[in-house]
């Protein structure tokens, strides 16, 4: 993975990540990614975090997607990192997510560049404190959700 844009703000940085290759069928889902890093959002050394979004168009070599959502197009996910893994922005091989994911969403957007447009929103409203980076911690899914259904009819 290989940063592409940060971003800082007062309560968090984040680092849009692109992968130069796409090593499995999985990762060829994935159209946006946002490492965060984000002190006192979460229990004490929890800090970093994984945003991203996959598309839900079928690949080869996987069944089909299974959308929870009918119509639904793209799935967003928001995990806390295991500190213990050392996550580094730029070596995927040390984010060890915790399960389950703080956050997983899905929408129906037009099409990549729009999802994209909206994860970027939603790395920006976290360094900004807008959004909590670890909703499912203190009971604040709903207000993400809210916001991510907001966001896609805006996009």
């Amino acid at each position: 993975m290989f940063p592409r844009e940060i971003m800082r703000g007062p309560a968090g940085v984040a680092v849009q990540l692109y992968a130069a290759r796409v090593d499995t069928v999985e990762e060829q889902a994935m159209v946006a990614c946002w490492f965060l890093n984000c002190p006192g959002q979460s229990a004490p050394g929890v800090e970093q975090y994984i945003l991203w979004a996959n598309h839900l168009r079928p690949l080869p070599g996987l069944g089909p997607p299974a959308p929870l959502m009918p119509g639904a197009t793209h799935e967003v996910l928001l995990a806390a990192l295991d500190p213990d893994g050392h996550p580094e922005p730029t070596d995927s091989a040390t984010w060890e997510p915790f399960v389950p994911a703080n956050l997983v969403q899905q929408l129906i957007l037009t099409d990549d560049v729009a999802c994209q447009v909206l994860i970027r929103s939603a790395a920006e409203e976290i360094c900004g404190g807008r959004l909590w980076a670890n909703p499912s911690r203190i009971g604040e899914v709903e207000p993400w959700r809210s916001w991510l259904y907001h966001a896609a009819v805006m996009t």
